[in-house]
């Protein structure tokens, strides 16, 4: 039943292009020509619509027309498998202005495909020259479709393919799937594989099976990658970390015009801010070598230096590498790492002056005779060496180097005796409060319960007198009452 249904293959609108309409459309449905006319379709949808319902109301009533899951017009005759009628599109016309992409180009007219059954078309691949049976619905299986069809050349029967064998198998495989996955395949600039996210916005996972085996590992797969699902976050970390060289991203900002009436603005490099990106160079982990800045293009430039944390310890930091100073002219010499042999500096040198001398980051190195082209002096940190004053110099730099909580000693000491004489300050203050304190405790308690001595001793005085008044009384008592006896 090669004709009993037909396929119109490669009709394909690009969802965001707008085309002509269709004018005229024609097909034979067992042997009679058929032409549907006044057709005003701008997408496929569209036109399967007008060709259902043109079908519906002409000779071909019972033909349907479809489309597949890879944009094909599918034709079928519905009046049964054994009177089923020969149903082959012709062509269709497009007006001048339209453009729809048959099989990867322009073209005014469709292609009939040699379809073998109600589900099932076969067609030649020009790239390998192979025998390709491929499903209308997209649903079977390459087994499944291995398991239906036994192709023979001659009496010689053909092992059929499931495998995949090329990338273009691959990237047709899964661009078959495409409306259920959300996937599809392609080859970029530089040949490689390349997977996109169908939606919009391009932030759905691309998940790569397939899942594990029997023994509780994960099977390999053909793209050779660990079966996850890779979101936006890891699939850009990815490319960036494996293909540097072929996945920089670069974000500019063109001529754009906006206000009413529309005046033309440009983009400045300072909006990337706006959007949580750093607009600066930044260097991190420190930079031991001197830093050249060039700058290409038109217009200003700001340029601003800045750094955190604490500055190193020069001499140290000079003692820790291996320099050397070598002469390639007269007047010239370069300062150059003798452990990676990087050229760290290219300097002019003055021979001619009372005490010439050659300067880096701090060393300072003066020559007792004038140098010859070619010369070279080696400076190195002095570990093992005699009569060094290294330690007089790191006791003198005491003074100067924090050594206690960010402080040096000298400071440290004149914090110590401010403390002292503060808390000493205090106790004297707090002993002299006190005193008043405690003396008018004591008056308050005199007060109510005490003695005042200059009363209690006018008391005495009073009970001395008193006594000796009473003592007087009774010796003139007893003189009185000795007179009065003597009275005869």
């Amino acid at each position: 039943a090669i004709n009993s249904t037909a396929t119109l293959a490669g009709v394909i609108f690009p969802p965001d292009d707008t085309v002509a309409p269709f004018s005229d459309f024609e097909l034979t449905v067992a042997g009679k020509q058929i032409t549907l006319s006044g057709l005003t379709a701008t997408n496929l949808a569209e036109l399967q619509t007008q060709l259902q319902a043109g079908l519906d109301a002409s000779d071909a009533a019972g033909v349907t027309v479809r489309v597949s899951d890879d944009n094909k017009l599918i034709f079928e005759d519905l009046v049964g498998a054994d009177a089923a009628r020969s149903v082959v599109p012709v062509g269709f016309t497009l007006t001048p202005a339209g453009k729809v992409a048959v099989n990867g180009g322009q073209a005014s007219a469709g292609v009939v495909e040699q379809v073998m059954s109600q589900s099932y078309y076969a067609e030649v691949d020009e790239a390998s020259g192979r025998l390709v049976i491929k499903s209308l619905l997209g649903s079977a299986s390459d087994a499944t479709i291995a398991n239906a069809f036994v192709v023979l050349t001659g009496s010689d029967t053909l092992e059929p393919q499931t495998s995949i064998k090329t990338l273009d198998d691959l990237v047709n495989r899964i661009n078959a799937k495409h409306l259920t996955t959300g996937v599809v395949a392609s080859f970029d600039d530089n040949g490689d594989l390349k997977l996109t996210a169908t939606d919009v916005n391009g932030k759905r996972s691309i998940s790569i099976g397939p899942g594990k085996d029997a023994t509780g590992k994960y099977t390999l797969n053909a793209l050779g990658m660990e079966p996850l699902d890779y979101d936006v976050q890891m699939r850009l970390k990815s490319l960036l970390r494996d293909q540097p060289h072929k996945a920089d991203i670069r974000l500019s900002f063109g001529a754009y015009f906006e206000g009413n009436p529309p005046v033309q603005q440009f983009g400045d490099p300072a909006e990337l801010a706006k959007i949580g990106f750093r607009t600066g160079a930044y260097i991190e982990g420190g930079c031991p070598d001197d830093l050249l800045l060039f700058m290409t293009g038109k217009g200003a430039a700001n340029v601003s230096v800045s750094f955190s944390g604490q500055p190193d310890n020069v001499r140290d930091s000079l003692r820790s590498q291996s320099l050397a100073v070598k002469f390639t002219a007269v007047d010239r010499y370069a300062i150059i790492d003798t452990k990676t042999g990087t050229e760290l500096a290219d300097r002019h040198y003055d021979p001619n002056v009372l005490e010439p001398v050659i300067e880096f980051q701090g060393l300072q190195l003066k020559l007792s005779h004038a140098p010859q082209v070619g010369d070279s002096y080696t400076i190195d940190g002095n570990y093992d060496g005699l009569g060094n004053n290294v330690n007089m110099l790191d006791m003198v730099d005491l003074n100067k180097k924090p050594v206690t909580n960010g402080k040096t000693i000298a400071n440290t000491y004149i914090d110590q005796i401010n403390s002292v004489g503060n808390l000493a300050q205090q106790a004297s203050i707090t002993q002299q409060a006190l005193t008043v304190v405690n003396d008018q405790a004591v008056a308050a308690r005199d007060k109510v319960a005490g003695v005042n001595l200059d009363d209690e001793a006018a008391a005495l005085i009073r009970y001395q007198q008193a006594y000796q008044a009473c003592a007087k009384a009774l010796q003139i008592s007893g003189q009185l009452f000795d007179t009065i006896n003597q009275i005869r």
